[in-house]
This record gives structure tokens, C-alpha cells and sequence, in this order.
């Protein structure tokens, strides 16, 4: 893992990236430096406006290791704001993985 992140830092880190090494350290129950991988990743698909290198699990992965971490509210309201800025079925969905019974 660590080679994999010192060769894209030395050639460009993109967001698909982050969810890899994010997935890695996930795996080794890592969990908080799994989050802050995701969020790294999702600020860089913020600076590059969802082009090359983006990666679409990215937010659903955030939600999912608030849940673990024991922030299911904070993974509630991630998706609420996703469904409120892009209602569709999938959103919908997210929303209703994190929403109480």
C-alpha cells in the first residue's frame, strides 16, 4: 500500500485512487484513516469537478464508515444532501440504506 501511494503522489493522485487505498485500509479495519482517504478524495474530485480519475463510490463509502464509526446521523444527513442536490432512484436509495425505520 505504501508504494502504491508514493507512486501516485509522485505522478498525480487522483480521486479513484484515494478509494482504493480507502478500500485497503478498510479491509486492515483502519477505519479512521480509511474516512480521511475518502474525504481526501472527494476534495479532489471537488478541485477537478468530477473529470479524470473520479470515482463514484467515493460518497456512498463515507456513509458507510460514519455507520461504523458510530455516526449515523452524519451519514444521514450525506445523503439526504445528495438526494436533495440530485434526486433520482439510486439517490433515493442511498438515502433510505441510512434513513431509521
Amino acid at each position: 500500500m505504501d508504494a502504491y501511494v508514493s507512486l501516485c503522489e509522485e505522478t498525480e493522485l487522483l480521486p479513484v485512487d484515494c478509494e482504493t487505498v480507502a478500500g485497503m485500509l478498510q479491509y486492515r479495519r483502519k477505519l479512521d484513516l480509511a474516512l480521511a482517504w475518502v474525504e481526501r478524495g472527494l476534495d479532489l474530485e471537488k478541485q477537478s469537478h468530477g473529470s479524470r480519475g473520479s470515482s463514484y463510490k467515493l460518497a456512498d463509502m463515507k456513509r458507510s464508515l460514519l455507520t461504523k464509526l458510530g455516526h449515523r446521523a452524519e451519514a444521514l444527513a450525506s445523503a439526504w444532501t445528495e438526494y436533495q442536490n440530485r434526486p433520482s432512484k439510486l439517490a433515493y436509495d442511498q438515502l433510505m440504506k441510512y434513513a431509521p425505520n
